[in-house]
């Protein structure tokens, strides 16, 4: 999972009309089904938990 903390050049928060996520200065948008890059950040297989880190997410 991405936190909505990790995205970088803003501070994210989700939109319950649009069920997206929206930056609050940038407006940038984020929706279920968009395609993003992520890389592994850290991996716990007790937990059955995976970190990933958002590296590429196009502009708009």
């Amino acid at each position: 999972m991405v936190s909505l903390s990790e995205i970088p050049g803003d501070r994210y928060v989700f939109d319950q009309d649009k069920f997206c996520i929206v930056g609050v200065n940038t407006k940038k948008e984020f929706s279920f089904g968009e395609s993003v890059r992520v890389k592994i950040d850290d991996v716990n297989p007790k937990k059955r938990h995976i970190d990933l880190e958002l590296v590429d997410y196009g502009t708009s």
